[in-house]
């Protein structure tokens, strides 16, 4: 178990080890130049190789028409955490305005011209930068134990998962679908997973499992190594009128070239997905393709539009300057119709903060993130769980009727505090929570309890750690503050089993389940005794 979590830590990218060859004398960045983010709109290609390792590392979007579309880890050791392709269209560079969606782009910057990766990390305001070491943080507001009476328990609810992230319930049917990073989702039912899979995309799926099979491992000099818990089928979100028009999305790491791919799909008359019916909707690219960093979120506002979780594009402190780069979707919150417009597979909103693309990316709608592995929508809140680098973990949260545009600071910001001086002058939104890696190293966000059989829990926001082995909540004032804030691990019967916390799922009453064990199991909260 120690020598497991160690592992994890490693790939986890919260640590500040690692990468310690990014890293100058005294702390200082060594010079490099930064890597680019682009849009492209181009026909597909079957991928069949990644950027040469001398190309720069970008984030691009690549709208494309579709294409027709791992074993869990040991429980004894495991060995991932959440962390914290190839595009022969044109590019456009990150410094650059950004090109509207509707039209064909210029190549102004061919992949040839891009700047080479030199292994370390840039000052993303193009100067040399201090990183100070930060002081530990501790929570904000401190997490108080429970004092009262047990409220609640933790029951296994499904057994013998696959990698699990979430569980998602289908509008209007009750069924409780487990989604798995190996590319398979499965109905929840009896304490099991029903036969056949609901959709298995193992095959177009980039997880784990490929880095451990020679056969299936992508080729080498790809610059896709699958050597984390980040990549794979990472989460399904329903239509808000899917019971009218069977509509689903899921979101995916691409097999080949390790992109992520959120793909539309369709029910068929009989509750099962027509597999014909895959639609791609929007590709997000790394030109230098790292394994981390995927974010991978799917949910729904009320707005009726689909908000998608995107990680940095990985390597070590933002090695690609993406994290306030409001010209690249990477390291943010994407928000889009995901219908086709007549100029595309999906729909710019026209509220969205840069919809004309003339001051920034245009599905873009908050920015500044890292790794938001988890986030929920709970009305109008957003309540974003961002994994963390060096020293801190955080929650950030918005209201989706006032705060488009919100920046969230990173990579010039860990948490509330400036970590590359000359790049802090235009200050991020500070994280609603935040606790330090004394306390844990990886956050996993859960959800907003609506449920009835818990009444001490409503309102209250869940989450967790990968190795903390506990389970807070925190509410939310009108502002979007954080105000009453729980740890209630000490009143849980076990509290062992919130070691290796995945992700949550909710049920369509609103009750609450764990994803734990490292993806292997999934427990209800219930009422106490």
């Amino acid at each position: 178990m120690r020598y497991g979590v160690w592992v994890a830590l490693l790939l986890i990218g919260a640590c500040a080890s690692d990468d310690p060859a990014l890293l100058g004398d005294g702390g200082q960045v060594v010079e490099t130049s930064a890597g680019t983010g682009s849009v492209a709109l181009t026909e597909p290609t079957p991928p069949d190789a990644a950027p040469a390792e001398t190309s720069a590392g970008g984030g691009s979007v690549a709208l494309t028409e579709p294409t027709p579309p791992d074993a869990a880890p040991p429980e004894t050791a495991p060995a991932e955490a959440p962390d914290g392709g190839r595009d022969a269209g044109n590019r456009a560079p990150s410094s650059a305005q950004a090109p509207s969606t509707t039209g064909p782009l210029s190549a102004d910057r061919p992949e040839s011209e891009s700047p080479a990766h030199s292994g370390s990390a840039p000052d993303c305001a193009g100067q040399r930068a201090k990183w100070p070491a930060a002081p530990s943080s501790g929570t904000t507001p401190p997490a108080e134990p429970w004092n009262g009476p047990a409220v609640f328990d933790l029951e296994r609810a499904v057994n013998d998962t696959t990698r699990a992230v979430e569980l998602v319930p289908q509008p209007g049917t009750g069924r409780l679908f487990v989604v798995g990073r190996d590319g398979i989702i499965s109905e929840a039912r009896d304490g099991g997973l029903v036969e056949p899979a609901f959709l298995d995309i193992e095959a177009e799926v980039l997880s784990q499992a490929d880095a451990d099979d020679e056969d299936s491992a992508p080729p080498p000099g790809a610059g896709v190594e699958s050597l984390s818990s980040e990549q794979g089928l990472l989460s399904l979100a329903f239509h808000p009128d899917h019971e009218a028009n069977g509509l689903l999305y899921t979101f995916h790491t691409r097999f080949g070239d390790g992109a992520s791919v959120v793909t539309e799909w369709r029910i068929r008359s009989g509750g099962d997905i027509d597999m014909g019916s895959a639609r791609t909707v929007i590709v997000f690219e790394q030109d230098q393709a790292e394994p981390t960093h995927k974010g991978g979120q799917l949910r729904f506002g009320p707005d009726g539009y689909l908000y998608i979780a995107v990680g940095d594009g990985g390597a070590s402190g933002d090695l690609y300057c993406h994290g306030r780069n409001r010209h690249t979707p990477l390291g943010a919150i994407a928000r889009i119709d995901p219908m086709p417009s007549p100029t595309g597979p999906y729909t710019i909103p026209a509220d969205n903060p840069y919809a004309d693309g003339a001051s920034g990316h245009p599905a873009l709608w908050a920015s500044g993130l890292r790794n938001p592995w988890r986030f929920t929508i709970d009305g109008d809140l957003l309540i974003i769980a961002d994994v963390g680098w060096n020293d801190r973990e955080e929650i950030n949260s918005a209201r989706l009727n006032t705060d488009a545009g919100i920046d969230y600071g990173w990579s010039a910001f860990e948490g509330e505090v400036c970590i590359r001086a000359d790049y802090c002058d235009e200050p991020g939104a500070p994280p609603a929570v935040r606790y330090s890696h004394d306390e844990g190293a990886a956050v996993i966000g859960g959800h907003v309890y609506r449920g009835s059989a818990i009444p001490e829990l409503a309102g209250r926001y869940l989450y967790a750690d990968f190795t903390g082995g506990w389970l807070r909540s925190v509410t939310f004032g009108p502002d979007g503050r954080a105000a009453e804030h729980t740890d209630w691990t000490a009143q849980l019967s076990e509290p062992e089993l919130l070691q290796g916390v995945y992700g949550f799922g909710v049920d369509a009453a609103g009750e609450v389940y764990v994803v734990t064990g490292w993806g292997q199991r999934a427990y209800k909260l219930v009422p106490a005794g």
